[in-house]
């Protein structure tokens, strides 16, 4: 097969399995998206495709930084997982283990600011 035939058949099948959307904006929707876009550092067609889905998903839409954030306080929340599985094996083996009401209080506190830093980053994520 040719290039141009190749091309014409590839055409052909790709419009049959996407579909082209053109969407109107005034312009202080655009300067909003605008801002959006460039707070992820992605084009404006990019930063409305992915709000789109997560819409659709029924889901918040999460900007590249808060994400990289929560990320990294997963990584600090696993650490801290293993460190108190490291204290159950020790009250375990000693059989005695003194501060466990102070732990589980600073994993509420660990808790709470973690739900109140995720809510806030997603608040301003959407309000920008």
């Amino acid at each position: 097969m040719d290039r141009r035939t190749y091309l014409k058949t590839y055409r052909t099948q790709y419009k049959g399995r996407h579909k082209r959307v053109n969407l109107t904006l005034g312009l202080g929707d655009y300067n909003r998206l605008l801002r959006i876009a460039n707070r992820d550092g992605k084009p404006v067609t990019t930063a409305a495709y992915d709000h789109l889905l997560a819409a659709m998903d029924d889901r918040p839409h999460v900007a590249e930084s808060v994400a990289r954030e929560l990320s990294e306080l997963n990584f600090l929340i696993a650490n801290i997982a293993n460190n108190i599985n490291q204290l159950a094996h020790y009250s375990h083996v000693v059989r005695s283990f003194t501060g466990e009401g102070q732990l589980l209080t600073e994993i509420e506190r660990l808790q709470t600011t973690i739900l109140s830093f995720t809510l806030t980053q997603l608040k301003r994520s959407h309000d920008h």
